[in-house]
C-alpha cells in the first residue's frame, strides 16, 4: 500500500511536469516559428523596397537590358528565388531567370491579380515560397509598374528546426530534474498519508478514540489535527444524534399536521365552516382536551367567543364571556402567546370555578394574527397540568396564524359577497328610476311638442316667420331630447333583459326604402347622402325594427359628425357558412358587421347581408374603439364639448 500511493505520488507530479513541460515546449516552437515568419516576411519586404528603389529608373525609360542585369546580379541572394517586373499592364517586362512565366505574358494568378489591385506592398505564403509584391511608383506617385519577387523559405524552416531542437533538449532535461524532485517529495508526504489514513478508517470504524500524533507545521500537520477535531466532534454529536433523531420525527408530524389543517380550512370561505373544521382538526391531531376560539367584534370592540370544541359552547359563552374578563383578553392586549400551569388556583383567572366544574387545568392562548392585524384568541387547555414547551408555543402560533388567514379570507369573501349585493341592489334601483323617468318625461314633453306644433301651423293665430323659426328650433330640440329619453328607456329595458327578439321575414327593400324616406329632407350642411343598395335584395329572417333602428343610430351618427363631404349606406349580400357569418368574417379572413339571411326555396346556399356606413367626418381615435358601445359614453363628454347628444 505504501508502494501504491507512493507510485501514485510519483506518476501524478511527473504527469503534472510532463503536461507543463509538453505545453510550454508546443507553445515555444508556435511562438518562435511566428516570430521567425515574421521577422523573415519583414526583411522580405524591406529587400523587395530596395529592389523597387534600384529598378525605378530602368523601368521609367524601360531599359530592360540594365533592369535584367540588375534582377541576376539580385539573384545572388540565395533567398530569392525568382524576380517579376511588368508593365502596369501586368505583363512581363523582364524576369531575371528566365522561366515561367516568360517576358511577354501577362501574370494571372490570384496572388498577382491581389498585387496589381493593392497600393501597397503584398505578401503570401504559397508551398515553400513566400511572394512580395506592388506596385513601382514613379517620382511623382504614378504606377509605373509592378514588382513580384519570390523568396525561398528553406532559411525559415532550417532555423525553425534549430530551435525546436533546442527547446526540446531544454525540456527533456526539465523533466528529469522534476522527476527526480518527484521521487524524493513523495517519500516524505506517504507516510504521514498513510498516517491519517489508518487514523480515518479506525474512526470510520467507529472507533471515535483514535488520535494523531500532530509533529508537523505544513498542511499535513493541519489534516492531521482536523482528523482529530473529527473525531471529537464525532463522539459529541453522537450522543446528540438520537434525540435529534426523535425531534425529527416529531418535527415531521407536525408539518403533515400543519399542512393538513392549511388544506382543510381553506376549502371553505364560510366562516362558521372554516372555525368547524379548524376546531375538528385540532382534536384530531393534538392531544388537548378542549380548544376554543374567540374573534374581536370590531363594531362592539369586544373579544367575542364564536366557537368550542369538547366543551358546552351555550354555558361556555354565557359564563365566561364579559368583557375585559379572562386570560384570553391579556392574549389579544399583549398579541403574545400566554401559558397558565394551573388555571385553577392562579391569580390571573378571574372565574376559576368555571374550570373546576370542566375539570381544565392547564391553559395556553396564542393570538391569532394575519397581515398584521389581530383577529382574536385560540385557547387550548388540558385536564392534566401540562408543561407547553418552547416548540410546541411556537407550532400552536404557526397554526393560530394559519387559521387567522382563513378566518380573515372567510370575512372578506363575506364582505365582497356584501358589497356584490348591494351593487346589484343599486343597480335594479337605477334601471327602476331610469325607466319611470323615461316614461314621466316622454308624456309632458309630447305636450310640449304638440301645442308648439299647433301654434307653428297657425292653429292658435297667426305668427310671423320669425316666430315660425323659433317655434321650429323648439320643436327641433324638443324632438332630440325626445330621441335621447327613449334610448335611455331601450338601454334600461335591454339591461332588464325586457329586450326580445321578434324574427319574421323581412324584405330589405321596403325597410330600407323606410329608412331612406326619413332623410329626404335637406340636412343643412355641404353633406351628400350616398345610398349604394342593390337593386335585387332578398328577403331576411330577422327583428326589423330593430335592424331599422340600428341603421337610423349608425347614419345620425355618421351625418352629426361629418360637417361636410358625404355618408354612403352600402349594402352586400355575401355567401359563406354560418361560422363566417357569426365570427363575422368573410372569405378573405377580414371582419364584418353581418346578418344571416333565410335560404330561399330556389337557393339553399348559405349566405349573409354585410350593412355600412362609412363617412368623411373626424372619425374615432384608435384608443377610444373599445369604449364607444359603453352606455351614457362620449369620447368628448367636457362641458366645452362641440357636439351634443
Amino acid at each position: 500500500m505504501k508502494f501504491n500511493i507512493r507510485l501514485k505520488l510519483i506518476a501524478f507530479t511527473f504527469c503534472i511536469i510532463l503536461l507543463v513541460g509538453g505545453s510550454i515546449f508546443l507553445y515555444s516552437i508556435y511562438q518562435g516559428r511566428q516570430r521567425i515568419f515574421a521577422s523573415f516576411e519583414k526583411e522580405s519586404r524591406e529587400t523587395t523596397a530596395v529592389i523597387s528603389n534600384t529598378i525605378i529608373n530602368d523601368l521609367y525609360f524601360l531599359n530592360l537590358r540594365s533592369m535584367r542585369l540588375q534582377l541576376r546580379s539580385i539573384r545572388v541572394n540565395p533567398d530569392v528565388n525568382y524576380t517579376y517586373v511588368t508593365d502596369p499592364d501586368g505583363v512581363v517586362l523582364t524576369d531575371g531567370t528566365g522561366g515561367n512565366p516568360r517576358e511577354g505574358q501577362r501574370l494571372t494568378d490570384s496572388f498577382s491579380e491581389a498585387m496589381f489591385r493593392s497600393a501597397t506592398w503584398v505578401s503570401r505564403r504559397e508551398e515553400r515560397l513566400l511572394k512580395v509584391g506592388g506596385p513601382v511608383l514613379a517620382p511623382d506617385g504614378g504606377r509605373i509598374g509592378y514588382l513580384q519577387v519570390g523568396f525561398s523559405l528553406d532559411f525559415v524552416d532550417q532555423t525553425v528546426r534549430e530551435a525546436t531542437r533546442a527547446s526540446l533538449y531544454m525540456t527533456i532535461v526539465c523533466l528529469v530534474i522534476g522527476a527526480v524532485l518527484a521521487i524524493v517529495l513523495s517519500t516524505s508526504f506517504t507516510r504521514p498519508i498513510l498516517s491519517i489514513v489508518r487514523a480515518s478508517q479506525a474512526v470510520g470504524e467507529g472507533k471515535l478514540e483514535t488520535r494523531l500524533r500532530v509533529d508537523r507545521g505544513d498542511e499535513l500537520g493541519f489534516l492531521a489535527a482536523a482528523t482529530n477535531q473529527m473525531a471529537e466532534a464525532l463522539q459529541r454529536r453522537r450522543a446528540e444524534a438520537a434525540r435529534l433523531l426523535a425531534e425529527t420525527k416529531r418535527n415531521l408530524e407536525g408539518i403533515r399536521a400543519l399542512h393538513e389543517i392549511d388544506m382543510a380550512i381553506t376549502s371553505s370561505l364560510d366562516l362558521r365552516d372554516v372555525l368547524n373544521i379548524l376546531l375538528e382538526k385540532i382534536e384530531l391531531f393534538l392531544p388537548y382536551s378542549t380548544a376554543t376560539v374567540r374573534l374581536f367584534n370590531v363594531e362592539t370592540g369586544l373579544l367575542e367567543p364564536v366557537a368550542a370544541r369538547n366543551l358546552d359552547e351555550a354555558e361556555w359563552k354565557v359564563e365566561q364571556w364579559k368583557p375585559g374578563r379572562g386570560p384570553a383578553n391579556a392574549v389579544f392586549e399583549t398579541k403574545a402567546p400566554m401559558v397558565i400551569p394551573d388555571c385553577q388556583n392562579d391569580a390571573r383567572v378571574r372565574d376559576p370555578e368555571f374550570f373546576r366544574k370542566h375539570r381544565l387545568v392547564s391553559y395556553l392562548g396564542v393570538p391569532m394574527v394575519a397581515k398584521g392585524e389581530i383577529l382574536g384568541v385560540l385557547s387550548f387547555y388540558t385536564k392534566e397540568e401540562h408543561e407547553f414547551a418552547g416548540e410546541e408555543v411556537e407550532f400552536l402560533t404557526t397554526l393560530a396564524g394559519q387559521a387567522a388567514i382563513a378566518i380573515h379570507n372567510s370575512k372578506v369573501y363575506e364582505k365582497l359577497a356584501k358589497v356584490a349585493s348591494d351593487l346589484s341592489r343599486s343597480n335594479r334601483v337605477k334601471d327602476e328610476f331610469l325607466s319611470v323617468m323615461s316614461h314621466e318625461l316622454r308624456t309632458p314633453l309630447n305636450v310640449v311638442m304638440g301645442y308648439t306644433g299647433m301654434i307653428r301651423d297657425g292653429l292658435l293665430g297667426n305668427i310671423n316667420s320669425e316666430q315660425e323659426k323659433a317655434l321650429e328650433k323648439v320643436i327641433s330640440r324638443a324632438r332630440d331630447q325626445l330621441a335621447m329619453i327613449s334610448s335611455i328607456l331601450q338601454a334600461t329595458h335591454l339591461e332588464a333583459e325586457g329586450v326580445r327578439v321578434e324574427a319574421r321575414e323581412v324584405d330589405l327593400e321596403e325597410l330600407l326604402a323606410d329608412v331612406r324616406s326619413n332623410y329626404a329632407i335637406p340636412l343643412g350642411k355641404e353633406l351628400s347622402l350616398i345610398w349604394d343598395i342593390p337593386s335585387d335584395l332578398p328577403v331576411i329572417n330577422t327583428d326589423g325594427e330593430k335592424l331599422k333602428h340600428i341603421l337610423q343610430n349608425l347614419i345620425n351618427n355618421a351625418v352629426k359628425f361629418t360637417d361636410k363631404g358625404s355618408v354612403t349606406v352600402s349594402v352586400r349580400v355575401k355567401e359563406g357558412n354560418r361560422q363566417q357569418a357569426i365570427d363575422g368574417q368573410d372569405g378573405t379572413g377580414n371582419r364584418q358587421r353581418s346578418l344571416m339571411l333565410t335560404p330561399s326555396a330556389s337557393s339553399l346556399t348559405p349566405s349573409w347581408v354585410e350593412f355600412k356606413v362609412a363617412d368623411t367626418g373626424i372619425g374615432v381615435a384608435r384608443e377610444n374603439l373599445t369604449a364607444i358601445f359603453e352606455r351614457f359614453r362620449q369620447v368628448d363628454s367636457s362641458e366645452t364639448r362641440r357636439y351634443g347628444g
